[in-house]
């Protein structure tokens, strides 16, 4: 059982020797997560298409260069990414695995969430995956990403993803 995560519906689980995997195309904030954003129909961050909104009265999150962010410390992003697009070990092993179980599932119709992204947006390296029902999040302050959170702390979105990718390391599962 994997403890310290919000619940989250999902289709399906794969688990990895030591990585658990439970299975941003443009910059302007996308309406499948400023639609999704878990809190009341009167949500700031929903009824404003700005791509800065402060933080709502309800959820207390808010909106930074149109990324969603729930750390309420955060006031500015940062950009130090450096996109990696090949890899070894246990990284290669799962990636290949991820995109194995989307290939054989390419039919379907899934949004998709990559918790833990990094810098490795999936998206952008394997041109398979659909950019546009693909989402990052990171706990790392980062303006590439599509939400700011940790998911120990809350839960920023409603239950709405069909498919969600999650790598870490036995040691922090």
């Amino acid at each position: 059982m994997i403890t310290g995560l919000a619940p989250v519906p999902i289709h399906a689980l794969i688990l990895i020797e030591c990585i658990v995997m439970v299975i941003n195309s443009s910059k302007l904030m996308r309406h499948f997560i400023r639609n999704n954003v878990n809190c009341n129909q009167d949500c700031s961050l929903k009824t404003s298409s700005a791509e800065n909104v402060p933080p709502c009265k309800e959820c207390n999150m808010k909106i930074i260069d149109n990324v969603l962010v729930s750390e309420p410390s955060i006031e500015n992003l940062e950009d130090n990414r450096k996109l990696q697009k090949t890899f070894t070990g246990w990284k290669k092993t799962n990636h290949n695995h991820v995109i194995n179980f989307l290939n054989l599932h390419s039919d379907k119709d899934w949004h998709i969430l990559d918790v833990g992204t990094g810098s490795h947006n999936l998206s952008e390296i394997y041109p398979d995956i659909n950019s546009n029902q693909y989402y990052t999040l990171d706990i790392q302050n980062n303006n590439h990403l599509d939400i700011i959170c940790d998911l120990t702390k809350s839960q920023p979105l409603k239950e709405i993803f069909d498919v969600i990718i999650c790598k870490c390391p036995r040691t922090r599962i």
